[in-house]
Order: structure tokens, then sequence, then C-alpha cells
């Protein structure tokens, strides 16, 4: 796998899908011509180009990043509306949508009311500063699934990964982080089971865990390319600069003492350090 033809592609295609020349990405954070030896597979940007140029395409660190969305009732609008709010980022009016009477009233299956408190979770995690209203709704979800291998119900325990990371509570949380990529390989292949790894790493990133982040995000771009997707492949990279950049920062960190740059360690590719 050649990261660099990798990450180049991705960018690329979600350029175009923003309809933005390279010109227009490109425009005070790098020339032209470097984005396009970077789109065709040359470069790796440094950790603080790649920031910026994901940054710019809004790509960022999401809890509720999915390719195909879980129906919450049969009646095809109330989920198709949960999709709309969820991919336009506007969580107070799904929160709202979520708990009204008429969606409600609309669920019948278990599997239904797992999506549900699923997105009511993400939607929490977004809007309030006190999380344990949003753990207490991906705990709903995830004992409504029948097993804890479906697709959903490892995106639930990875959820509550991050959300224990972010409480500090370390113990539960490589607990959850673990049981949501157990036996993974014997589960039927779906793209929405990329996020696994970005939101490990990202669990891993917030306990300041970066050695094992980055080996979790050099584990999902095997994974999802071995797969022939590029889903979440961008995610990954944009954390992995983050985390670059703060292990260049955090000096006091043993195991990144250890290394020159946690970035060229993982990636073994040549970087593009002018900017």
């Amino acid at each position: 796998m050649d990261k660099k033809k990798t990450f180049g592609a991705t960018i690329k295609q979600i350029r175009k899908e923003q309809k933005l020349s390279q010109k227009n990405l490109a425009n005070g954070l790098c020339s032209q011509p470097m984005l396009s030896a970077i789109e065709n597979g040359q470069y790796l940007p440094n950790s603080k180009l790649l920031i910026q140029l994901c940054q710019r395409l809004g790509i960022q660190a999401d809890l509720l990043v999915l390719q195909d969305h879980f129906m919450i009732s049969q009646n095809k609008n109330f989920s198709q509306i949960a999709e709309k709010l969820c991919n336009q980022h506007q969580y107070q009016e799904l929160q709202d949508f979520l708990l009204s009477s008429e969606v409600l009233e609309a669920i019948e299956t278990a599997e239904e009311y797992s999506a549900y408190y699923y997105y009511l979770a993400c939607s929490y995690f977004h809007l309030a500063a006190d999380l344990s209203e949003c753990l207490q709704a991906f705990k709903l979800a995830l004992a409504e699934n029948s097993t804890e291998t479906t697709t959903l119900a490892r995106l639930i325990q990875v959820s509550l990964g991050v959300v224990y990371a972010k409480q500090t509570q370390k113990k539960l949380s490589h607990d959850f982080l673990a049981a949501s990529i157990k036996n993974l390989t014997q589960t039927p292949y779906e793209e929405n089971l990329n996020i696994l790894f970005y939101l490990k790493a990202l669990a891993e990133f917030e306990m300041t865990e970066y050695l094992a982040a980055a080996a979790t995000i050099n584990q999902g771009i095997l994974y999802i390319t071995d797969h022939s997707s590029t889903f979440m492949i961008a995610n990954l990279y944009y954390l992995m600069a983050l985390i670059a950049e703060e292990t260049i920062q955090l000096n006091q960190v043993t195991e990144a003492k250890k290394r020159s740059d946690i970035f060229a360690e993982l990636y073994k590719e040549a970087v593009f350090k002018e900017i």
C-alpha cells in the first residue's frame, strides 16, 4: 500500500466532490504545484499543512460520521430526516426531532430503538458539557441490541470508549474499545466499520496514548484499503497529523522522545515540509 497515493487520491476526491479547484484549496496554504504533487501521491504534507487542508475541506473530529445510516422507524421519512440532520451536523435540530412525540410513537422494534438512542446519544455528545445524558443514551442503545457484534453495536461500544476517555475512566474506555473490534475479521464488511478505527484512535488520543493511537490509525488504513474503500481515510490522516503536532509540543512524553517525529515513524514516507 502506497500511503502517499492513498492520501493524495482521497484529498483529490473530496476536493472534487466539493467542486473546489486546486487553486481554491491551496490558496493561502501552499502553492498549487505542491497541492498537485500531494494529490498525485508524490509527497505527504507535513502535519501542519495536512491539518490545514483537512480543515478547509471540512474534515474534522466527529463522533457521528456514517456512510450508511440506520433506520429509527419504519416511517422512512423520519429516518431520512434523521440522516439529513446528521449529515449536516445540525445536532440541536436532530435532538429536538428525536425527542418529538411523533418520532417516539413511531419506533417499534429493538433495532429501531437502538438506532434511535445511538443518534440521541450523539446529539448529547455534541451539545452538552455534561456527558451523563450521552452516556445513558449510549447504554440504552447497547441494551437494545440482541448481539454485541452488529455494526451498530460496535459503533456504540467504541463511542462509549470515547465518552469514558473524555471522563478519564481509562479502564472502562479500554474495555469498550477492545470490545468494539473483537473478532472484527469475522464480521461481514460494511463501510461503517471503518469508523471503529477512527473513534478508537480518537479515544486513545484523548487519553494521551499517542503511540497506541498511531498504531490504531495504521491498522485502520490497512483495513480500509484492504476492502478497497476510502471512507474515513482522510479523517484518519487528519487525526494522525493532530497526534504529530501534539507530540512535537509535548516533549515530556517519554515515548515521543524515542522518535524524532511520530508522523514520519508511522508512515515512513517522504513528507513535504515546505509551506
